[in-house]
């Protein structure tokens, strides 16, 4: 039988894993009696600290009043083999449906159906099978190559439209002209870093402003290029 949201109690984890490790990093030097707001870093976004306090209830590391689980303690002082064991057995508890599955084969479509189960929305699941893929490889679970790949929403592989310039149409100076504009544009392109998902909140927005940024520069220098 599969596990309802209800019985989750919640989201299954969608925070970015490297805050959720950086956490625990920080949770080394002494775990307070009550994880709230005020022991998060400082440099953390309000969305990003909530999302981190849901992770760690959906895990079972915390209960709803912010008071450390025994597991909590246990993750955060453990180390090595010991370490391995201990997430395991947390990924186990808290993501009972997800272990249905025989994870050394089972489909990309398989693995993400057990997190829609959970919710609907497509970026949501993306991140929710992000954490998960990277707490299991923490954790020494092994995973079928079919999940393992980077992909889509639908499950399929990325792939790049290579860019077409010029037409029948199109006198050869312009053509020329606009060779030479895209083969600029394609290595400044080329040198802004790929959009990876699993990037924290804040990474990813300030990725989108650079993009955006980035692409009325070249908007405009392609306008004046027309003018001339």
């Amino acid at each position: 039988m599969s596990t309802s949201r209800a019985e989750f109690g919640t989201l299954p984890p969608y925070v970015s894993y490297r805050t959720f490790r950086n956490f625990l990093e920080r949770m080394a030097d002494g775990i307070p009696s009550r994880i709230d707001r005020s022991v998060m870093a400082s440099s953390m976004a309000g969305a990003t600290v909530t999302q981190l306090l849901t992770t760690l209830k959906a895990l079972h590391l915390i209960d709803d009043a912010g008071k450390p689980q025994e597991s909590l303690e246990q993750l955060v002082t453990a180390s090595g083999d010991e370490r391995r064991s201990t997430l395991e057995c947390i990924l186990r508890n808290a993501y009972p449906n997800v272990f249905q599955l025989d994870l050394k084969r089972a489909s990309i479509q398989e693995f993400r159906e057990k997190f829609k189960e959970f919710t609907t929305k497509d970026d949501v699941v993306n991140k929710c099978q992000t954490f998960f893929r990277q707490a299991a490889q923490d954790a020494g679970i092994e995973l079928s190559p079919y999940i393992m790949e980077r992909t889509k929403a639908t499950g399929q592989p990325r792939r790049r439209r290579k860019p077409s310039i010029g037409s029948s149409k199109t006198p050869p100076s312009t053509v020329h002209k606009l060779a030479a504009s895209r083969s600029i544009e394609e290595m400044i392109i080329q040198k802004y870093p790929e959009f990876n998902p699993e990037w924290s909140e804040e990474v990813q927005e300030a990725w989108m402003k650079g993009i955006m940024i980035l692409y009325r520069q070249l908007k405009g220098e392609e306008s004046r290029e027309n003018l001339e």
